[in-house]
């Protein structure tokens, strides 16, 4: 069965890589899933977009972050978004799974990784488990809340 999702319910993501290729692949998948997806080329304009955006009229349900970029890399957003107080649901997406780094991102409270190269059906798969509110955080194959499981 297909999902729809009207724009009362529709979830935004907000893409951060400076891969301009791999964003649009993944824009595009998530778009055709219905998914409002907003992007950024690197963690300075992400938050940028999030300090502009963030308010009634729109609200960031997901963040997608790469965290080798240009400028402002994924880790330095995520913990500028955590001494902004600006808690979102975040999703790592990484070719480089340094066990230092990863330690790092658990603390700051990334909800999940995901290893780069992964297929359009792993990454909507850790999209819908992030974005389902049923979801059950002290499940084990969801990962500890505001820990990066598997990673």
């Amino acid at each position: 069965m297909e999902k729809v999702m009207t724009l009362k319910n529709r979830k935004t993501i907000l893409l951060v890589d400076d891969d301009s290729y791999f964003r649009f692949a993944m824009a595009t998948e998530l778009r055709a899933l219905g998914y409002l997806v907003v992007c950024a080329e690197n963690g300075e304009r992400a938050i940028k977009m999030i300090k502009e955006n963030m308010g009634p009229a729109m609200s960031i349900d997901l963040v997608i972050t790469d965290l080798v970029m240009p400028r402002k890399d994924g880790l330095r957003f995520c913990r500028d978004m955590r001494r902004m107080d600006i808690d979102l649901t975040v999703l790592v997406i990484t070719g480089y799974m340094v066990p230092e780094v990863m330690r790092e991102l658990v603390k700051m409270g990334c909800n999940d990784c995901l290893e780069k190269p992964f297929t359009p059906a792993e990454l909507v798969e850790k999209v819908e488990m992030l974005l389902t509110p049923e979801r059950d955080p002290g499940n084990e194959q969801y990962g500890a809340p505001g820990g990066c499981h598997g990673c």
